[in-house]
């Protein structure tokens, strides 16, 4: 397998378009193969490298024509309908092109990042040769000098690098489908099928575990377990008991980090792939799930400042999973929501939290001046805007009731006023241990 991914390079005319942190493993990974191979690097920005064998071009100055291979990074829009799609091609396609066998795919809008963390390490603690790849952070293509046959590939793989794959993981898990990312696709539907993707392309001896909430997409599957948030599903959880068409188990809610039902709707479709597919052990999987930490920044305990509680949910960038948060935690008393705005609806956070009638609801930043106006439309009840983060922490201060909880949840990309969502929670952790805001 890996010498046919080689020959998808050797003696070809390569474009490595973006130059981040997946383009860079990229141009690392055919050196390493083919060292005196010609590379193009484009990029929007001017890119210097110390590279006798690379050329570097702007976008605007790029015929992407004249390219046998163009190795696209995810979140580049294509939006020329003379592009050349036949040379289009990315990690994660070839990745899933040579080495789906031993990869499971995991996606969805909400909870791909902790679903994917905790199968890893569940899986990383039975067998030798496990990798976790992918929207987590490490490039796949980083794990090919360890890749053995006998590897276990957890890939979080975000709609992106699904977009134009042409071929599904062995395991193909759809968590959620939620309004998302209508910046980059337009309409909601065009996102759907890029997260599709993640099981269309599977053999009928593939695995897909669809929400059962995506009828369209069950439609599409040959082969799918239906997961749900309620009963309904084969895959599920009630309380805190994981149930499967094979199995249940009891978990002790309080030897484990995580907490709230979507989380342990994500640790039953864990349990399921892990104890029916890789054959651990009841005992194993507890004992796994005792010992896995939360990520950051998602219901990440702050700590206790003034007798109120901070939760950093700083990587809730959509209104359901804000609305999961509130709901978890059952005693938030001010919420901080507001980011980005890209022009999703918001109207369901909005009755949500009319309804639920938290006593502060601190509205910050460009989508959360157009959730304020919304709010006003829809109820008569108190609310605030800020200007910023510092200022809906000052006022948090001030205003949440002691013995409660003070929850960042801001149901919007960090884009434009952080350089990512983990700066921002960074950033919010540091405010709140301030003593001078």
């Amino acid at each position: 397998m890996m010498q046919a991914l080689i020959q998808e390079f050797e003696n070809k005319k390569i474009a490595l378009w973006g130059f981040g942190l997946e383009g860079k493993s990229t141009l690392n990974f055919i050196r390493n193969v083919l060292p005196n191979q010609k590379i193009t690097i484009i990029d929007d920005k001017e890119i210097s490298l110390d590279d006798k064998n690379c050329e570097t071009k702007l976008t605007k100055n790029t015929d992407f024509n004249v390219f046998d291979i163009v190795m696209k990074s995810p979140g580049i829009v294509i939006n020329d309908e003379k592009f050349p799609m036949n040379i289009l091609s990315s990690q994660s396609q070839l990745f899933l092109k040579y080495f789906k066998k031993q990869t499971i795919g995991i996606t969805g809008t909400k909870g791909k990042s902790t679903t994917s963390s905790l199968l890893y390490h569940v899986l990383n603690s039975v067998y030798p040769s496990v990798f976790l790849v992918g929207n987590i952070g490490v490039p796949c293509f980083d794990i090919l000098k360890e890749l053995k046959d006998d590897s276990i590939v957890v890939f979080e793989i975000s709609c992106h690098q699904l977009e134009y794959a042409k071929d599904s993981p062995h395991i193909g898990v759809l968590l959620n489908l939620f309004e998302e990312h209508l910046d980059h696709y337009g309409t909601f539907d065009k996102y759907c099928l890029a997260k599709e993707n993640v099981f269309v392309n599977q053999m009928n001896n593939d695995i897909a575990i669809i929400n059962s909430n995506c009828k369209e997409q069950l439609l599409k599957s040959k082969n799918a377990f239906t997961a749900s948030m309620n009963n309904e599903g084969d895959i599920y959880a009630v309380g805190n008991t994981l149930v499967n068409p094979y199995n249940q188990l009891i978990v002790d809610e309080t030897k484990i980090n995580l907490i709230g039902h979507h989380n342990f709707y994500n640790m039953a479709i864990d349990y399921f792939i892990a104890s029916h597919f890789f054959n651990v052990s009841d005992e194993e999987f507890i004992n796994a799930i005792e010992s896995f930490t939360t990520l950051h920044h998602r219901l990440e305990n702050v700590g206790v400042y003034n007798d109120i509680r901070y939760v950093d949910d700083s990587i809730s960038t959509i209104c359901q999973s804000t609305i999961q948060a509130i709901t978890s935690l059952q005693d938030v008393d001010t919420v901080l929501i507001g980011g980005l705005d890209r022009g999703i609806d918001y109207n369901e956070l909005i009755e949500f939290l009319v309804e639920k009638d938290l006593p502060h609801v601190i509205f910050m930043y460009a989508s959360g001046m157009r959730m304020y106006e919304l709010w006003k439309q829809k109820t008569n009840k108190e609310a605030v805007y800020v200007d910023n983060l510092n200022d809906a922490v000052k006022l948090a201060k001030k205003i949440t009731a002691h013995g409660k909880t003070c929850l960042l949840s801001p149901a919007a990309a960090s884009y434009g006023y952080f350089k990512n969502f983990e700066e921002r929670g960074d950033v919010f952790k540091e405010l709140v241990k301030n003593d001078e805001i």
